[in-house]
């Protein structure tokens, strides 16, 4: 009981607020981002935890008991605990995967079952969220698969380790929602997502040329103002600096597979200037193209060394 008083002589008795975990996490046991070559392949293992596997880029072969399914960009399968599941690369695809393991007994984890489902932008959102936060939390990389404890960084953001808990329970509910929602907004939601996926293939087939909006509404024969409103509400940003970002991202996939050197990778992509590509590149991964492709080398030896 909470009692407020008002003036001198009267008494209120206020009741507070109870309110409800529907979804409450014990435990966040890892959290992982891998940048995985196209020959990578991880032994399997079980454990009594869940585990989310978002795929952030390319493809990669899931298993789980009896059953195998390719994840493409935007996918997210989540294993029970005590399943048996793998990782696999196929030979042809390098990918960028984000795993995230946890304890949760909550009922609505019924729903999430060998759950295989796309991102939308709030969940891929809040994804990376977990993912920055954990990088600036600790100082154990996030690209080790054997990882048994993670050290904390001497200085590291308020509220960090609380942050990773609240963005994963609001992932989870955001997914339970989702499956409750009307078909009204499915639709809505739906036509910006095929305007979007339009566009994006169109960016994807023309990765090499210097495109602009007015190109992009050409070609869909859509307003500008509906073009930045569906790429905002579906991905987050405007039309070009997705260009930029797709660009980017096709830069790091060439330098994994080691097929071109930097200059030519620009010149794949349609730069005039190695060093505007190089401050681009750094602006959006916070790695200049040769730390990054370091970083890869460095990564390629530690797989090869994994017993």
């Amino acid at each position: 009981m909470n009692w407020v008083f008002m003036g001198e002589n009267q008494e209120i008795l206020i009741k507070p607020l109870e309110l409800k975990d529907e979804i409450k996490i014990k435990d966040v046991v890892s959290v992982h981002y891998f940048e995985f070559s196209k020959t990578y392949k991880f032994p399997g293992e079980r454990h009594d935890f869940w585990e989310l596997v978002y795929v952030d880029r390319g493809k990669i072969t899931a298993f789980y008991e009896d059953k195998k399914i390719l994840l493409h960009s935007g996918d997210m399968i989540f294993h029970k605990p005590d399943e048996w599941h793998n990782l696999i690369a196929d030979g042809e695809n390098v990918s960028n995967v984000a795993v995230i393991s946890f304890m949760c007994n909550s009922r609505p984890m019924k729903q999430f079952n060998n759950r295989i489902m796309k991102v939308n932008n709030l969940q891929r959102e809040l994804l990376a969220k977990i993912v920055n936060e954990s990088r600036a939390l600790f100082k154990t990389p996030l690209d080790d698969p054997f990882t048994t404890e993670y050290e904390k960084q001497e200085s590291y953001p308020f509220g960090a380790e609380q942050l990773i808990r609240m963005y994963l329970t609001e992932l989870l509910i955001s997914i339970v929602r989702n499956d409750a929602r009307n078909m009204q907004t499915r639709f809505v939601q739906n036509t910006s997502s095929s305007l979007v996926n339009v566009v994006t293939d169109y960016l994807s087939e023309h990765i090499a040329e210097k495109i602009t909006v007015a190109d992009v509404e050409k070609f869909t024969n859509t307003s500008r103002t509906a073009l930045e409103s569906a790429f905002k509400s579906t991905v987050s940003t405007g039309v070009i600096d997705y260009f930029i970002k797709m660009k980017i991202e096709y830069a790091k996939t060439y330098i994994r597979e080691n097929s071109y050197n930097i200059t030519q990778i620009a010149e794949l992509l349609g730069y005039d200037s190695i060093h505007y590509f190089s401050r681009q590149f750094k602006k959006v991964t916070k790695m200049s193209p040769k730390e990054y492709s370091n970083s890869i080398k460095a990564m390629g030896v530690k797989e090869d060394e994994t017993p």
